[in-house]
């Protein structure tokens, strides 16, 4: 890239392919307690991923905010997405005891997708907040994602068996509890961030 811009200033650096200069700012960013929240090729907006197997393009644009403000925001997505991930596993068991098959299956794809997206960004959230798993809703925590993966194992098997009444058990009465944890450790988090206790 021949011009190089984190936050509105120009850098030079010694790095010229993409993955040296993306691992490059990020550690610059590192040292001041901020990540990388948008990257631009010559105007365009693009994912890192993009980014570091892009080949051309002539200017970079970086854009950076705080870890806690990346944190909070996370958090915030997921205290709202944590109800629309209940809220659908139940719609699940419905659609399972009435027998509509196909939609039931449609919608736990969904549902799994979802918790696997909660799970990941509560655990991002926990790494960079430097939490250990042994720090009480913590270890919850740990413990129901494990447990998450092990009932989701089960439906796929129960699916693929064509047996739809551990499923629906497993969305009405298993997943609530688990999804609670979750709840309880986004909001415990957001007490964290902001200085409250939960």
């Amino acid at each position: 890239m021949e011009k190089i811009v984190l936050d509105g200033v120009p850098l030079t650096l010694d790095e010229d392919d993409n993955v040296q200069v993306y691992e490059r700012i990020s550690s610059i960013l590192s040292d001041q307690n901020r990540v990388i929240a948008s990257v631009a090729v010559d105007g365009v907006e693009m994912s890192p991923e993009a980014f570091v197997s892009l080949e051309g393009g002539t200017s970079v644009e970086f854009v950076s905010m705080d870890v806690k403000e990346l944190v909070v925001q996370t958090l915030g997505s997921a205290g709202e997405y944590v109800v629309n991930v209940r809220k659908g596993a139940l719609s699940v068991a419905d659609m399972l005891e009435s027998e509509k098959v196909e939609q039931a299956m449609n919608l736990s794809v969904q549902v799994m997708e979802g918790m696997d997206w909660l799970l990941t960004a509560v655990g991002r959230c926990m790494s960079l907040l430097g939490c250990t798993p042994d720090e009480g809703i913590f270890g919850d925590f740990q413990d129901a994602r494990q447990k998450v993966a092990e009932k989701m194992e089960l439906v796929v098997d129960s699916f693929e068996a064509g047996k739809f009444f551990a499923p629906a058990f497993v969305f009405r009465e298993e997943m609530p509890p688990l999804i609670d944890v979750v709840q309880n450790t986004i909001a415990a988090l957001e007490g964290q961030v902001t200085g409250r206790r939960q």
